[in-house]
């Protein structure tokens, strides 16, 4: 049963933390789509 209350108390945070990761895993992979699709192109040449 406490392993259940800890589980519930945190929910918000959790959901935030989510939120937050798929913000930045959106973010962090646009740039590296904007490096490799620019970075092939020049490496090729």
């Amino acid at each position: 049963m406490d392993d259940r209350n800890k589980l519930d108390e945190p929910e918000p945070v959790g959901t935030a933390d989510t939120m937050t990761g798929v913000f930045f895993g959106i973010i962090i992979a646009a740039i590296i789509l904007y490096v490799l699709f620019n970075g092939i192109p020049v490496s090729l040449r």
